[in-house]
């Protein structure tokens, strides 16, 4: 036994090694995972990040064609609400309130707050609503001032003997007659030249004082505070004080629209009305320097 060599257990017969077991990946002899679609990622591994910054994993990717990319938000999510619409001026949307509400309305916003007014106002797109509004207004207010010549005039006549006004009844009764006719008619042509003069006059003195460049209105809106003052003719009601309440009451209006309609300071405002007023002076003092000297001149040749 001694000589007999003992078989180490390196040399002892092997059992049969059984076949490996057959791959879940139908084809593959070595159970390989098939090749991710992540290019040089293992199967299983985590996809990139999305880049839509707060999408949910497995978010779609963008539309093609360069469009935003999908939602998030789950189906019938919440949305803000949008803010409303400014409501417009009743003159301007005469269709919705009816003429005369339409008209009432305005008027007593116009007299509490001409700034709102002015801003609920459109700014382009409009030339009739504002038109026609200084023409019914400007004509209420010839009116009215013609009314009061009449009574004026029947007083005075009270005053004169009674043959003064046997003789010019006839001739002042015809006068009063044709005073209406021509007071409408003057009206008109006076409204709607008066109205355009104003525009033009303040719209360049707008421009010349830089107020136009960021005027989301433009002519128009200068167009506006042109007609809408022209509710401060009612003032022509008051007796002997209506025509100085009026004046002064359009201004007041005109410089508060112009502020309005072109998105500038009050102060800004008034330096655009009182362009014109500072031009007109001057002009006016050069007219009269040049007359005083031309006065001067013929007295001192007449002299000579």
């Amino acid at each position: 036994m001694s000589d007999q060599e003992v078989p180490r257990p390196s040399d002892a017969p092997s059992a049969p090694k059984s076949p490996p077991p057959e791959s879940p990946w139908s084809g593959d002899p070595h159970g390989a995972p098939p090749v991710s679609p992540w290019s040089g990622d293992p199967a299983g591994a985590t996809p990139p990040a999305s880049p839509w910054s707060g999408d949910l994993p497995g978010a779609p990717p963008p539309p093609p064609g360069g469009g935003p990319p999908y939602s998030s938000a789950p189906p019938g999510g919440y949305e803000p609400p949008q803010p409303p619409a400014a409501e417009p001026l009743p003159w301007e949307a005469r269709e919705q309130y009816g003429f005369l509400k339409a008209l009432a309305d305005t008027a007593l916003l116009f007299t509490q707050r001409p700034r709102a007014a002015f801003e609920r106002a459109k700014t382009k797109g409009d030339y009739a609503s504002p038109l026609l509004w200084v023409l019914i207004f400007g004509i209420f207010g010839a009116a009215i001032q013609w009314l009061w010549g009449v009574m004026f005039l029947q007083t005075w006549l009270t005053m004169l003997p009674p043959d003064v006004t046997d003789q010019m009844g006839p001739f002042l009764t015809g006068m009063v007659g044709a005073g209406s006719v021509i007071t409408f008619f003057y009206s008109l042509v006076g409204i709607l030249l008066g109205t355009i003069v104003n525009t033009v006059i303040i719209h360049v003195s707008l421009l010349v004082a830089g107020g136009g460049k960021d005027s989301p209105s433009g002519f128009e809106g200068t167009f506006r505070t042109a007609c809408y003052p022209g509710l401060a003719m009612v003032a022509q009601a008051i007796p002997f004080v209506g025509s100085l309440i009026s004046l002064v009451w359009f201004i007041i209006m005109q410089i508060i629209g112009l502020s309005a309609m072109h998105r500038i300071s009050i102060g800004k405002a008034f330096v655009v009305w009182l362009i014109p007023i500072f031009l007109c002076c001057a002009c006016a003092a050069v007219g009269a320097a040049l007359f005083s000297a031309a006065i001067f001149s013929a007295a001192g040749m007449h002299g000579n």
